[in-house]
């Protein structure tokens, strides 16, 4: 008898896991994997690994293997409405009754329970199998070494930028956290990794000497084909999205022989330009009185902030207002510091009590200082933002949290793609 009769009953399952529930080690995916035959699942697997630009680099290489005819499947996280949309195939999230029955399989294969994201993890290489794709994108959760796509034998390894965020599990330095993400590079394999300050880069390379991985660094000569330039998205020139695009064009460059084809630039072209990136540099029209026109980004750590600072100037936007907020793990000085550079203009912080790890709103505003407002909702801060938006062309900056995007795509629920 299934565990599950349909989605709804499942993903009340889930949430009673608990969505930030954490229990590192890879013994229990491990051995729910080797039950189902998912230690060699019979496809290739490209593991993203890093501190930012996880999703948009994932998202491109997915979206650069399906142009060249490569079925590929894709798993990345958060999500802002569903689970769901974790888990795609083709470039479309996994049919309901594939996803129920993945669901199903792996709640009696396991042996002993997965957390959340192990569970999610294991039913995306289920529904992959099933789904007969020939190469699969798993963006790993948190860190390398522990986390639960480092279970699977991915045959390469992408490094997107590594900074410093959840010092807490990683640990407090950059050489400590990058040790923790080389760990996912696996014996014999390649890797290929964006530029990284220099402490990060020796780990990596350390790291791949060790486990005899072929490891190349994007800024070395030869590894972007001489086209790349004209390929990349023109709307993202100057923008964190330009370079994850870059690294994602590189790293396919070296993956397309594996499937018999050769990168081409058209196709890489059209590829880029129809990727799927809800929540970064989003921009979301004005809706008068409801929102100001609006930019959404997931940055949510220092580092990422001042990524978001220069692609904000490349594109010539000047927030008015900035809606923020931050998880309790984040160092709220340097996040304050970093929002306060992006706007001349007010910091609207909206209560999000109902996110388990979210820093309360007073907290928040008090790091921020005198330009800080609280408020009761998204809906009330995006009314707030309005206001400060006082012309047509103005706009307003949602940042901080990919979780406080969440909300707002749960006002706003048809902008996302499921």
């Amino acid at each position: 008898m299934n565990a599950f009769a349909n989605s709804q009953e499942f993903e009340s399952f889930l949430a009673d896991l608990g969505l930030f529930h954490m229990d590192l080690g890879l013994g229990r995916i491990g051995g729910c994997l080797a039950n189902l035959g998912l230690d060699s699942p019979g496809y290739a697997i490209v593991q993203v690994v890093g501190t930012n630009g996880k999703g948009s680099s994932s998202a491109y290489l997915a979206a650069l293997a399906q142009a060249h005819g490569v079925d590929c499947g894709l798993f990345s996280s958060p999500h802002f409405l569903s689970p769901r949309e974790r888990i795609k195939v083709r470039g479309s999230v996994a049919e309901e009754g594939v996803w129920l029955e993945a669901a199903n399989t792996i709640h009696e294969s396991q042996a002993e329970p997965q957390t959340y994201f192990e569970y999610l993890t294991a039913m995306a290489a289920w529904i992959f199998r099933k789904e007969q794709v020939r190469v699969a994108v798993f963006e790993a959760g948190l860190g390398g070494t522990h986390d639960a796509t480092s279970a699977l034998p991915a045959g390469f390894t992408l490094f997107t930028p590594v900074a410093l965020d959840h010092c807490g599990v990683l640990g407090d330095t950059l050489t400590a956290i990058a040790r923790d993400k080389a760990g996912a590079m696996q014996q014999g394999g390649r890797a290929l990794s964006a530029p990284q300050p220099s402490q990060v880069m020796l780990v990596l390379e350390d790291e791949a000497r060790a486990k005899q991985v072929d490891f190349q660094r994007m800024d070395s000569p030869g590894i972007q084909p001489a086209w790349t330039g004209d390929a990349l998205p023109k709307q993202a020139a100057g923008t964190y999205l330009e370079d994850n695009a870059r690294l994602a064009v590189a790293a396919w460059n070296r993956l397309a022989q594996d499937f018999g084809v050769s990168a081409e630039p058209d196709a890489c072209t059209q590829a880029l330009d129809r990727a799927a990136l809800p929540g970064r540099l989003q921009h979301i029209a004005r809706e008068p009185d409801q929102h100001p026109e609006l930019v959404l980004d997931g940055a949510h750590n220092p580092s990422g902030l001042a990524a978001l600072k220069k692609s904000l100037a490349a594109l010539g936007i000047e927030p008015k207002a900035v809606i923020f907020t931050c998880m309790e793990d984040k160092d709220l000085p340097a996040m304050a510091e970093g929002v306060r550079a992006l706007t001349k203009g007010p910091v609207i912080v909206p209560d999000m009590a109902h996110v388990e790890r979210s820093r309360p709103a007073h907290e928040v505003a008090a790091a921020l200082g005198r330009a800080a407002i609280t408020a009761l909702d998204m809906d009330h801060a995006l009314r707030l933002a309005l206001a400060a938006c006082k012309e047509p062309d103005h706009t307003a900056l949602v940042c901080g949290s990919l979780y406080l995007l969440a909300d707002f795509f749960t006002l706003r629920p048809l902008l996302v793609d499921f």
